[in-house]
């Protein structure tokens, strides 16, 4: 046997596949986990079904196992069930371990060992009686129904040492997977409600065996965990240290657990352990005798040990037997404590729960079937039926909130005026229609209560906010909004809503609100049913009228009952719901957290999944999640950007261990760190709070609110003794355990490490600093003071650390009921597993982005499917079909007795044959000539008794009447007449009213058929078709005629024809309002997308045009043809539903272009030198800002420009004035209509800006050169005057050649200015000019090379 040291009780599965399971008797059936060749360990047969096998009490043989494992009846040798299941189990083994300390004794007391024996088998019939095959046919083929058998045959091997080879009592029940059904056929068994009270049998044996240990002499302990929970007994006189010392085998199983946990990051599942158990087992068993394994285990005793152990088996046998059974009144007080606490947190549970809590807390002190009796006894604990060996039990209490919440509700229907139906909400947005329509129907509406769903993000505070105003446009004064916590107030306050409170504060509240009021209850969901019914019955009271808001798949309430969804599911309470999602940016992320609120977690699992939204980490997924999360608040500079999510305390304190080695990295928490102690509470029920017995010395208190006079809020104490029903706490004080449950709380303290920096979270209310459960703060250098935070992470104040306050804990993780309300940019989770309301709130946190991380994704998936985290209620469990509908009657059994025979159950009987067999007998009885003579003489007698009386009232006075009193009557004489046959004619009136009652028979049966018919095959509303409804009215025609009914048609015989049909019709009109649905959504969906898009790049930064999206245009185009064709629509192309990506990528190009064209304008200020360079990293809000400082740097050095240039101009137009030629080329501009400078003198470079200016470039360069070319050394390029004379004799020459120039006198000329002669050359054009220059040049150098040859050829001669 491999169990833990704490479970006592489980079950594995066992395939045997392999071979004919012989192996599987022989190695572990057989061997009392050691191999012996000459000892085997023998099984017998037990069970109920064993008698049909004729293997009752016989031992266990590996050939009737194996026929067993083959599917082979061993009496018969044939086919034992109708399908063989390969691969399905063939056994189930139901291993029952004693206490360790039982195991130990039962080496020197045997008696211990038969008690094991008796036990076992007291909790093996106990499990017996809920055996069960499950029910697929007739009205049960969609259901998981099952017809509990009670029957099983099952292998009863006893072990008494595990593989390492430690003294451990144990039996293994090896259950075959068969049982007998009602109609004799054997079928598989249905092992189901066996598991679910599995717990139930381990207590059934553990008081049996502690019971027992007392009437063979032993005292017992309880064993009880760190919590104070009870889950064992053990035997006072066996010492914990040699307990521990005989337990190698659960250590061996802990270090298995320990690996698993290292290598996959999770705890095992059950089957896990199980498998954890096995393959820690040694392949081959030690070779070894049942004496040597005895030496061996002695030997590890001490000699005095051994010694006491003998000495205490000796005291037993002499010792008188002790029995200390509790009396009726004490068991009936356990049940009731048990009651208080079990039906706090739910509001139906099945007797085993019951039971088992009972045992637990009395283990050896009760008899178990008077347990069962006692509890049917309760008056105020009803038996709601179901399973006969395992039925559901809920308090009376319960069932009357129940019906009370569904009955107040549809009695306020109708009862008021509209208030504003003319209010429009969000006019002009097109975007809120959703939200608009929503407002108009409450509006309009005219009940008393309405409940309002919004899903996570849909924007239900904004929506309230527009309501508010409507209810104000309609006269509506006192609007009154409560809230489940005095944080979410405060949140509320923060978004308008000043008249916020707690339900607790609206419920306690002396100061209601006033009558007429309208009270709108937030996050409803977290109501209890309870605090629902109170809200109801309050604004009944005072004339409120009530809108209740919230989300059924999100958290619910710690009390018992959801409230919320009950109004839902199962009230006419009018709905309105608001299910377009706004929160999430991205669309796939927004798209799975819709598939969430719509209850499609499988599919929304893997989209985010597809997405790459969740990580599977192994062992390193919580320090992934924490490098996330610093990712996302970029370094842990920005905290609000990001909430950090775990759903256990265990995993809450890893992640946060791992966030503050990043934070303190990255110098976000600084300082030295100093330990400091907090209280963590351990959320027990409140009746668990009630009783004292469950206290502990060492216990640590934690106050919830101020006790006056004991301890404030905040503080802790410790538990001194238990007197009776007081606490003696430590500090002195005194207080009752039952007056004291409203004030305190029971937990534990731990340390942990503060440092500057450090997050942290308050858990329990002070109202006076305006901190309540919840509320952040941050600690500061002073170790004495912390910063309390908004919401939203801001500041709110500094304040003094409270004294001796311990109810607070690290804020750098929080659980997903906390997260629930809250939103950020982005969210990280980091979970184990989690259950479906869980993965809704925790994932549907953030705006951006959302990163989930987990050890291992397909077990998060199974997590994911397996749990719901819904409770059910009992009309869950009549919808279901596991209780009968008249479960909720608030009548007692005898009453209902009486009123089912009043009414008879015509649920399963044949209409038509019924209303035949009536009819003849109707035929019968008027055909019967002595019945109807009978009938004829009896109405005669009746008419004589009536006619006489009224005689004597006509004539007796009041004396008469007096003596009339006490005078005998005597009955009136038959008056004999002569009987004469007639024609027999049956009195109409009486015969109509035979027919009318069987007629309304006829129809009301036929309409419940049909409705049934129609709510499990039909869709929508169920609606009388015309035919059905020209029939009602022509009876009622007939009826107020006082006539016979028309005759029975004969659809209503062929009811199920018509039912058929209408069903078949409301399915094609329910196809068509989805197809249309469908269509409206998709349609929606892409508005939405655009939208979402404009909005998004409106909110940009940078304000750019909108580019055009052609996804949309042609998407829309291709929808508008399938709609048009009938086809259903298509899902959002990705370019559409990523539209974020798209819409980044245009958004990223304009800011690149738009940046780069910005970069090439700074660098013109570089060059100009108003930067000295451009930054390598420049963004473009940088870049902008940059640029306008450069701007106005140069409007500022312009400025000064001009104010220094005005001086530098004066001084300048003395310094150089502008010259004759100037000033006549300006006047003779001026003479054309150029408008000349208005100053007197200007300077040359003034004067030759303005000639450019007005002649233009061109003509303004040739005119400077011209009058460069003036300067005689320019033109001719030297300073001598003789050259000068020179070349300017050759110019004039040339030109008068060519005929240019006048022919001049050479006298006249040579007397000219030598300007006068650069200005006559000059006044031929330069085009004309310089050619000619050019080719006169030529001609001369010509000459002189001519000239140059003739003379080397002549030098000789000469």
């Amino acid at each position: 046997m491999d169990e833990e040291h704490g479970a006592m009780f489980n079950m594995t599965k066992i395939r045997a596949t392999n071979g004919s399971g012989k192996s599987f008797y022989a190695n572990h059936l057989c061997s009392n986990d050691y191999y012996s060749e000459h000892e085997k360990v023998q099984g017998y047969w037990r069970g109920e079904l064993a008698d049909a096998f004729g293997l009752r009490d016989k031992v266990v043989t590996s050939e009737e196992f194996s026929l067993f494992q083959r599917n082979v009846n061993p009496k018969t040798q044939g086919k034992l069930t109708q399908k063989n299941m390969p691969g399905g189990p063939r056994f189930f083994d139901f291993q029952v371990a004693a206490p360790k300390s039982v195991s130990v004794m039962s080496m020197f007391d045997e008696r211990l060992v038969e008690a094991h024996r008796e036990s076992v088998r007291i909790a093996m019939a106990e499990l017996e009686r809920l055996a069960a095959v499950r029910v697929r046919d007739g009205e049960n083929v969609r259901t998981n129904n099952y017809e509990t058998t009670g029957k099983l045959v099952y292998a009863e091997f006893m072990h008494d040492t595990s593989r390492a080879l430690d003294p451990q009592l144990h039996t293994h029940n090896v259950v075959c997977n068969v049982t007998r059904a009602g109609d004799g056929r054997y079928k598989a068994l249905e092992t189901l409600e066996m598991c679910r009270a599995i717990r139930y049998a381990g207590k059934v044996y553990h008081n049996e065996m502690a019971a027992r240990c007392r009437e063979l002499g032993y005292e017992t302990v309880e064993t009880r965990d760190r919590k104070g929970n009870v889950i064992w007994y053990d035997l006072a006189c066996v010492p914990a240290d040699v307990m521990e010392r005989f337990s190698k085998r659960r250590r061996q199983i802990e270090k298995a657990e320990a690996e698993f946990i290292a290598e996959h990051g999770r705890k095992p599942t059950l089957s896990e352990n199980n498998y954890l158990s096995t393959s820690t087992r040694t392949d081959k068993m030690l070779t070894s005798t049942s004496g040597k394994v005895r030496e061996f285990q002695m030997g590890q005793l001490g000699h005095q040990e051994e010694e006491q152990l003998y000495a205490a088996a000796r005291r037993a046998k002499e010792h008188d037997p002790v029995t200390s059974s509790l009396d009726h009144e004490r068991t009936v007080e356990q049940i009731r404590n048990v009651i208080d606490e079990l039906y706090e947190r739910e509001s139906v549970l099945k007797l085993d729960k019951i039971l088992a809590e009972v045992l637990n807390r009395n283990l050896g002190r009760i008899k178990l079937q008077e347990l069962k009796k006692t509890v049917k006894e309760i008056p105020e604990l009803r038996n709601l039926g179901g399973n006969e060996a395992n039925p559901y039990y809920a308090p009376q209490f319960v069932i009357e909130r129940e019906l009370s919440a569904i009955e107040l509700v549809d009695q306020q229907r109708n009862v008021f005026d509209a208030i504003a139906p003319e209010f429009q909400a969000f006019p002009g947005d097109r975007s809120r229609e959703a939200q608009a329509m929503l407002i108009h129907g409450l509006l309009n509406s005219k009940d008393r209560f309405n409940l309002f769903r919004g899903v996570a993000g849909a924007g239900k505070t904004s929506t309230l906010q527009e309501f508010c105003k409507g209810l104000r446009s309609g006269g509506v004064t006192d609007i009154y909004l409560v809230a489940p916590t005095n944080s979410a107030t405060d949140v509320l306050k923060q978004e308008g809503f000043e008249q916020s409170q707690t339900v607790a504060g609206f419920l306690l509240s002396k100061q209601k609100p006033p009558a007429g009021a309208y009270v709108i209850i937030d996050e409803s969901g977290l109501n209890s049913l309870r605090e629902g019914v109170e809200i109801l019955k309050l604004a009944r009271k005072n004339n409120y009228r009530v809108l209740f808001v919230g989300d059924a798949r999100q958290h619910t309430a710690v009390e018992s009952g959801d409230f919320f969804r009950l109004l839902e599911d199962y009230s006419q309470i009018q709905k309105f719901s608001l299910t377009d999602i706004h929160r999430q940016q991205n669309a796939e992320y927004r798209r799975g957290i819709f598939e969430c609120a719509m209850g499609q977690h499988e599919q929304a699992f893997e989209r985010f999944d597809k997405q790459h939204f969740i990580h599977e980490g192994k062992q390193k997924y919580l320090e992934e999640a924490a490098v996330k999360y610093m990712e996302y608040t970029e370094q842990g500079r920005y905290l609000n950007r990001a909430i950090l999510v775990a759903p256990t305390h265990e995993e809450c304190d890893k992640l946060t261990d791992a966030v503050r080695e990043k934070l303190k990295e990255a110098e976000v928490i600084r300082g030295a760190g100093r330990e400091t102690e907090v209280f963590r509470s351990w959320n027990k029920p409140k009746a668990w709070l009630k009783d004292a017995s469950n206290f502990q010395p060492g216990m640590t208190i934690g106050f919830i609110r101020n006790m006056k006079g004991v301890s404030n809020a905040g503080e802790v104490t410790r538990i001194e003794a238990v007197d009776g029903k007081q606490l003696v706490l430590s500090n002195g004080k005194r207080i009752f355990a039952k007056g004291a449950s409203d004030f305190i709380d029971v937990g534990e303290m731990r340390k942990i490490e503060l440092c500057e920096g450090d997050l942290i979270q308050f858990r329990v209310n002070l109202k006076a600093k305006k901190i309540y459960n919840g509320t952040l703060a941050r600690v500061s250098a002073d170790p004495g003071k912390v910063e309390i935070l908004y919401s939203d992470g801001r500041p709110r104040e500094l304040i003094d650390m409270p004294e001796n306050y311990a109810a607070f804990d690290y804020g750098w993780v929080t659980t997903s009921h906390k997260s629930q309300g809250r939103t950020a940019e982005n969210v990280v989770v980091a979970a184990e597993s989690l259950d479906r309301k869980a993965f809704y709130v925790a994932l549907s946190r953030g705006r951006n982005e959302m990163s989930l991380h987990c050890p291992d994704k397909e077990h998060l998936r199974r997590s994911l499917a397996r749990r719901t985290g819904e409770r059910t209620s009992i009309h869950d469990l009549i919808r279901n079909r596991e209780i009968p509908p008249n479960a909720l009657l608030p009548l007692s059994e005898k009453i209902r007795a009486q009123k089912a025979k009043i009414l008879p159950d015509f649920s399963y009987k044949d209409i038509v044959k019924r209303l035949k067999r009536t009819a003849d007998a109707l035929k019968r009885l008027v055909s019967d000539r002595a019945t109807v003579r009978k009938m004829r003489q009896y109405r005669e007698r009746l008419a004589v008794q009536y006619h006489a009386q009224e005689q004597e009232k006509k004539t007796e006075n009041l004396f008469g009447r007096i003596v009339k009193l006490f005078r005998k009557s005597v009955p009136a004489p038959e008056v004999a007449q002569e009987f004469v046959p007639e024609e027999i004619i049956p009195a109409p009136r009486s015969r109509n009213a035979e027919l009318w009652k069987i007629c309304d028979c006829a129809w009301h049966e036929y309409e419940s058929k049909r409705r049934e018919y129609h709510a499990l095959f039909g869709r929508g509303g169920f609606e009388l078709t015309e035919t059905e409804i020209s029939y009602l009215e022509h009876q009622e025609h007939l009826r107020g005629l006082g006539k016979a009914p028309a005759q029975i048609p004969d659809w209503m015989a062929n009811w199920k024809t018509v039912a058929e049909r209408e069903a078949k019709r409301s399915l094609e009109a329910h196809l068509r309002r989805m197809f249309e649905k469908r269509w409206q959504a998709a349609e929606q969906e892409l508005s939405a997308m655009k939208n979402m898009r404009e909005a998004w790049w409106k909110s940009r930064e940078q304000k750019f045009e909108l580019p055009e999206w052609k996804e949309s245009i042609q998407f829309r185009k291709t929808q508008e043809e399938r709609k048009f064709s009938g086809l259903e629509p298509l899902e959002l192309p990705d370019g559409i539903a990523n539209w974020h990506d798209s819409a980044e990528i245009s958004y990223r190009n304009l800011c690149e272009a738009k940046l780069r064209k910005l970069k090439s304008e700074l660098e013109i200020f570089v060059k100009k030198g108003f930067l000295e360079k451009l930054p390598e990293q420049l963004r473009l809000s940088e870049a902008e800002k940059l640029l306008l400082r450069c701007r106005k740097a140069e409007a500022e050095a312009k400025r000064l420009a001009e104010e220094h240039a005005l001086g530098v101009l004066e001084e300048e137009r003395k310094r150089d004035p502008w010259t004759e030629d100037q000033k006549d080329e300006i006047l003779e501009l001026a003479r054309k209509g150029a408008k000349v400078p208005g100053a007197y003198m200007i300077s040359r470079r003034e004067a030759e800006e303005f000639i450019e200016s007005v002649i233009g470039p061109k003509a303004a360069a040739v005119r400077r050169e011209e009058h460069r070319l003036r300067d005689p050394a320019v033109f001719t390029g030297t300073k001598e005057p003789k050259k000068q004379q020179a070349i300017l004799r050759f110019h004039t020459a040339a030109l008068i050649a060519a005929g240019k120039i006048a022919n001049q006198d050479y006298a006249a000329w040579k007397r000219m200015p030598v300007e006068e002669q650069i200005r006559l050359i000059l006044a031929v054009p330069k085009e004309e000019r310089e050619p000619i220059i050019e080719k006169a040049l030529q001609e001369q150098q010509a000459r002189e090379g001519r000239q140059r040859t003739r003379s080397r050829r002549s030098g000789p001669e000469r």
